[in-house]
């Protein structure tokens, strides 16, 4: 009886070491992501998504991912009948297109208000890795450059988003 209780002790002490906490989770599957592509950011001005996209592909490209060019991504999402639409808030049927050429894809979004009345600056932005072979969620971030007081912070430019958000990407893996 003793025998079988100090074996019953051993058993619940490696269980409990064997448990991972979710971002510990989360950061072996970020690991396992190596192939990536940022796709069209939702937001009401195009041409800052667009910037946003570009300026994040670039700094992701100088990190631990391999990010396809945009002339790649646009002949993939054509080749799967992907359209910008569907890119914004992909459903696992999207993002299991693309498993067969990318370990996972980051999304995104956001909202441009105007600086001293006339300079767009971004005020938020979220973007989230997603696992085209497991089609969930890695990692997200939200980013918030509002008004403080009375003061502004400055205008927030696509180079300084893309900037934070590979900071936090690389600081969660």
């Amino acid at each position: 009886m003793r025998l079988i209780c100090i074996a019953a002790s051993i058993l619940l002490i490696f269980a409990g070491c064997a448990t991972k906490s979710a971002e510990e989770l989360a950061a072996e599957q970020a690991a396992r992501i190596k192939k990536i592509a940022v796709m069209p950011f939702m937001c009401a001005k195009p041409h800052m998504a667009d910037k946003i996209a570009a300026r994040l592909s670039k700094r992701l490209g100088k990190s631990t991912y391999e990010v396809i060019s945009n002339d790649d991504l646009k002949a993939l999402l054509k080749e799967n009948n992907i359209t910008r639409q569907d890119c914004f808030v992909p459903t696992p049927q999207t993002v299991e297109k693309l498993s067969k050429s990318l370990d996972g894809i980051v999304v995104g979004s956001a909202t441009i208000r105007l600086h001293g009345g006339y300079v767009e600056h971004i005020a938020k932005c979220s973007a989230t890795l997603i696992n085209t072979r497991t089609t969930e969620q890695v990692m997200t971030v939200d980013l918030v450059y509002e008004r403080t007081g009375n003061t502004w912070k400055g205008a927030v430019t696509p180079n300084k988003v893309a900037k934070d958000i590979a900071k936090s990407f690389k600081s969660q893996q």
